[in-house]
């Protein structure tokens, strides 16, 4: 995705004659070129009345932020794309500028979002675009769109991806010339719903049409190894995967891909120890292709920095293969950016109190006993530490509470976070189906099962 200008030539838009007709094609001709620093010179010298004036000011911003050699990042460029939004707010009292004016600024804002990350954010201001979708032009319809899907696949909202989708499939129907161009795309946002929705006959057939329109690519041969994990073939997914090529059109960074997804493959085939050093691997190759990247103002540093997501994933394998102390640190890192995620923070319990089962001093757990200790029963696999009751009488604590806190791996600590879980949770008495977001992972669907796994862990632990 690339920040989309807001230069026009219909006259509709343009209030001062020919000659300012003629300064914004040659504008809108030197941005489409990357000559930025051009079209921010040129900008600056139109005559432009006050109904074009904020147009341009938007597009004058991202040319400040595009050109070679700038300093701003995406937070300046969301602060201002912000203030021209009020300016055009305020104008739209007085002269009924309708939101389809502001579209491709709200776009661009989405945009930023969604390269930070916040897609909560940008899903809803896109949603609010996709109502208007019909009067605005076709690029920008694409463009809203495909924006659209990428956010609610990220956040794993299948049935919105799945409308827009429906949507998209009808517009190049009646327009060829553009299904065939953005045909490839469609292809695998198809093959990445019906995986997330475990379709695997429509997501083998999408994988077919893939690999017959774009050919072995990395993302292609990267969507049929996900068919492959899905399917619990791990070796054949191993195997496409290394025949991945190294390098990719889009900003993706292929080793840190190439090694998350080794890692995975490693965890569930149970040999955590390999899935740890992929994972390992994964975390340096990220950091290197952060520290490659452009600063300033070009966007390339935050989409590929995957840096919290292959966090939780190492965290979960460190936990499992014997080290909570390392998945402990790792967890409570990716806390930070998942905070709204229950089941993370019972892996942070299980860690913490992983931590204090393997010290195994017997004074060291008697010090803690009056404030978080009932009781210890039982002897050798069958020992037993009972927390106290009382404990959930204390203040709740919220995530944002919990991590302002030092995270010391402790059982206070594994309570709070235990605690902090079932406040996630929707009550028990909800009734009907429950997604629960559960970022960067899917979504928790059985709630009833994981509250009883959450207080059964509240309660007791071996």
């Amino acid at each position: 995705y690339y920040i989309t200008n807001n230069l026009r030539i219909a006259s509709d838009l343009i209030m001062t004659g020919e000659e300012t007709i003629n300064t914004v094609e040659v504008a809108k001709n030197q941005f489409d070129e990357g000559r930025y620093s051009e079209c921010l010179t040129t900008l600056t010298t139109m005559n432009t009345t006050s109904a074009l004036n904020i147009k341009v000011q938007l597009n004058m911003i991202l040319c400040s932020y595009l050109k070679k050699g700038s300093e701003h990042d995406l937070e300046w460029l969301l602060d201002n794309l912000y203030t021209v939004e009020g300016k055009m707010s305020k104008e739209s009292e007085e002269e009924e500028i309708d939101e389809v004016e502001k579209a491709v600024l709200l776009y661009n804002i989405a945009l930023v979002h969604f390269q930070t990350k916040n897609f909560d954010k940008a899903v809803i201001i896109l949603e609010k675009l996709f109502k208007l979708i019909e009067p605005l032009e076709e690029g920008l319809v694409y463009k809203i769109c495909f924006l659209l899907v990428e956010c609610y696949l990220s956040t794993y909202q299948t049935e919105g991806a799945a409308i827009v989708v429906y949507y998209l499939d009808k517009q190049m129907a009646t327009k060829s010339a553009d299904g065939e161009i953005h045909k490839a795309r469609m292809h695998q946002y198809k093959t990445r719903l019906f995986a997330q929705q475990k379709c695997l006959k429509a997501c083998k057939r999408e994988i077919k049409n893939v690999l017959s329109v774009s050919g072995t690519t990395a993302s292609s041969l990267f969507l049929k190894s996900e068919f492959e994990y899905l399917r619990n073939n791990f070796k054949k997914s191993c195997k496409l995967l290394n025949s991945a090529p190294k390098s990719c059109p889009s900003k993706e960074h292929i080793p840190t891909l190439y090694y998350n997804n080794f890692g995975c493959m490693h965890f569930k085939m149970k040999k955590y120890n390999l899935g740890v050093l992929y994972l390992s691997q994964s975390l340096e190759a990220n950091t290197k292709a952060v520290k490659a990247a452009p600063q300033g103002c070009n966007s390339t540093m935050y989409s590929i920095n995957h840096h919290y997501q292959i966090l939780y994933n190492y965290g979960i394998v460190l936990l499992h293969a014997g080290q909570p102390k390392a998945a402990f640190n790792c967890l409570s890192q990716a806390a930070t950016v998942y905070s709204r995620n229950p089941r993370l923070w019972l892996r942070i319990a299980e860690c913490a109190i992983g931590v204090v089962k393997q010290s195994q001093e017997n004074e060291q757990i008697q010090n803690c006993k009056s404030s978080t200790v009932k009781a210890i029963v039982g002897s050798g696999i069958y020992r037993k530490t009972i927390l106290n009751t009382n404990f959930q009488n204390q203040p709740k604590k919220c995530s944002a509470g919990l991590l302002s806190e030092e995270p010391t791996p402790s059982l206070t600590y594994a309570a709070l976070c235990l605690n902090n879980a079932l406040e996630l949770l929707p009550p028990s008495n909800s009734g009907g189906p429950v997604n629960v977001s559960a970022l960067p992972a899917a979504p928790l669907k059985e709630v009833s099962k994981l509250r009883a796994q959450f207080s059964a862990t509240w309660r007791t632990f071996g």
